[in-house]
């Protein structure tokens, strides 16, 4: 009788602790990288980043809300990359993430960075360890498949030769 007792104490015990235990592994292994994320930098405005793409050492999220259509046709876009270990700018400062402003011509298919604040935590957050301006850079050519490419999509129509499709989250 204890031994059956003690049996089912024990499938009683496993069964509760199963989903414990997977729930664990899932967010251990995914928690650098959620599909949204909210944060609120130092605007005090709750910004929503959904994720766009992703690479072996970050992911990039963009808040769609706050694209803007420039008066030369281009596309402005805020973005957030997410690091998955620490990495160190051109002047040694440590950052986790970093906050961008980006252009996009849909028209030429080409991107160029503006605006860049790093920061030493994740998602945003923390102190702003560097403020870049890139705007003195020469945009570079999108091509398919890269990173580029899937903020491109996400506010041009790929399939109509370039057309600005951001009515579609902004309505």
């Amino acid at each position: 009788m204890f031994k059956r007792i003690k049996s089912v104490w024990l499938i009683i015990s496993l069964v509760a602790i199963a989903p414990a235990i997977t729930y664990l592994g899932f967010h251990s292994k995914y928690v650098y990288d959620p599909d949204v994320v909210y944060s609120e930098p130092m605007t005090g405005f709750r910004l929503a980043w959904e994720k766009v793409a992703e690479a072996d050492e970050f992911t990039e999220y963009m808040e769609k809300s706050k694209t803007v259509r420039n008066s030369d046709g281009t596309m402005s876009i805020m973005v957030l990359r997410n690091y998955s270990s620490p990495q160190t700018s051109k002047n040694d400062n440590t950052y986790r993430s970093k906050l961008m402003i980006e252009e996009i011509d849909c028209g030429s298919e080409s991107l160029l960075a503006n605006q860049a604040l790093l920061y030493d935590a994740e998602f945003g957050k923390g102190k702003v360890v560097e403020s870049q301006n890139t705007a003195s850079r020469l945009p570079i050519k999108i091509k398919p498949s890269s990173i580029a490419w899937a903020k491109y999509g996400a506010v041009c129509d790929t399939s109509s030769g370039g057309e600005d499709v951001s009515w579609r989250w902004n309505a």
